[in-house]
Parts: structure tokens; sequence; C-alpha cells
């Protein structure tokens, strides 16, 4: 079953249709749950890719001709566009994955909430 994500519409309950909500809150929750993962390991080689950049850069000018003070060849890194870019890459990465972590929160409160709704509806039953 192919489910289309929408996460104003996956975030709210139809009070009128428990039932439904019930059957789609653990699908729901395992697709947000394999995007986050995704989210995470694409976070994980930005991060390595930033890295790996930061320590080439830093063997490349450290090996230039002259003294360099590590003050100077932090900033020399810094500015380096090939740098500024793997970090930009890597906070959009995290960003990502920050962003589907506070949906897959979402989704648990929200599982929560219809365990205590349908345990209310049971006792109004009752």
């Amino acid at each position: 079953m192919a489910i289309k994500l929408d996460f104003e519409k996956d975030d709210t309950i139809d009070i009128d249709n428990l039932k439904e909500e019930f059957r789609r809150i653990g699908p729901l929750l395992r697709r947000y749950s394999e995007i986050w993962a995704e989210a995470g390991e694409a976070f994980g080689i930005a991060k390595a890719v930033h890295e790996e950049l930061r320590s080439k850069k830093y063997l490349q000018f450290r090996s230039q001709e002259g003294k360099i003070t590590e003050k100077t060849l932090e900033a020399m890194i810094d500015t380096d566009p090939e740098v500024i870019k793997a970090q930009r890459a890597m906070l959009e990465a995290e960003r990502e994955y920050k962003t589907i972590r506070g949906y897959v929160d979402g989704l648990l409160a929200k599982k929560d909430s219809l365990i205590q709704l349908g345990a209310d509806a049971r006792k109004e039953y009752s």
C-alpha cells in the first residue's frame, strides 16, 4: 500500500472515524520512521564528507610554502568555497533530519491520543 504523506493531514485525528485512524497510524509511523532513518543516513554522510574535506584542506594548506599559524590555517579552511559548500549541505541535511524527527514525534503523540480516545470510547459504551 503506497502511503501519500501530508503531515498536516496525517497529524490530525478524525474523531468520527477512529477505526480508520487506528488502521492508519501504524503504516504512517513506519513510513515516517523510514524517511527519518534515510535523512539520518544522509546527514551522517554529509557530515563525514564535510569533515573529510576539512582534513584534506588542512593538509593541503599546511603543505604550502611559508609559515602559517593555526589561526590563519583555520581561517583559510573556513573560507574555502568547497568547505563552505560541504558545510551548507551538511546543515541542510541536519535540518531535514531534525524536521522529520519532529514529524515522528508528532505521530507518536497522535498514537498516544488515539489510545486514550479509544479507551474513553470503550468507557462510554460500557
